[in-house]
């Protein structure tokens, strides 16, 4: 009796369903049991071998969807900080004037009419406070980048463990 591909090929998949790794022998054994014939040795293990090879070729393709869903995840999160810093920078440079034109109100309002505009040691003052504030303002920035950073980093590799 000549066994189709298709007969062999239906043992193979079922026996690696139900084992995880058909072998030659066990497909054989199979055959026999169900179709009363072996079927040829290099045969079955060009068929098994070639589903081996199928089955590869999926977990890679998985594999490339992954990687590529997590490339999309990425480009996401990086235009999200991206955003979120310059929103940061946007409302720290408005309270910064806003502050300043606070202080120069209360300036001009301790001094009273004895001055006129502003004094040169006055903007000097509130024009250090506003750089020094910049810089605050980029160290938290970096910090919360780093701590960003680590926390994706930390997140894959929890999903790697559940994988």
């Amino acid at each position: 009796m000549r066994l189709s591909d298709a007969d062999i090929r239906a043992v193979i998949t079922e026996l690696e369903r139900q084992q995880g790794r058909a072998s030659g022998a066990a497909v054989r054994a199979e055959l026999h049991r169900r179709h009363g014939a072996r079927g040829g040795v290099a045969r079955i293990y060009r068929l098994l071998d070639e589903a081996r090879r199928g089955a590869r070729h999926e977990d890679s393709l998985s594999l490339a969807d992954r990687v590529r869903e997590l490339e999309q995840q990425l480009a996401a999160m990086t235009e999200r900080a991206e955003r979120a810093e310059h929103r940061e920078l946007v409302h720290q440079d408005r309270a910064a004037v806003e502050i300043h034109a606070l202080r120069e109100k209360l300036r001009e309002r301790e001094v009273g009419n004895r001055t006129q505009g502003v004094q040169h040691e006055q903007f000097m003052r509130a024009f250090r406070e506003v750089v020094a504030l910049r810089k605050r303002v980029a160290e938290l920035e970096a910090r919360e980048a780093r701590r960003a950073r680590s926390d994706f980093a930390e997140t894959q590799a929890d999903e790697d463990v559940f994988e």
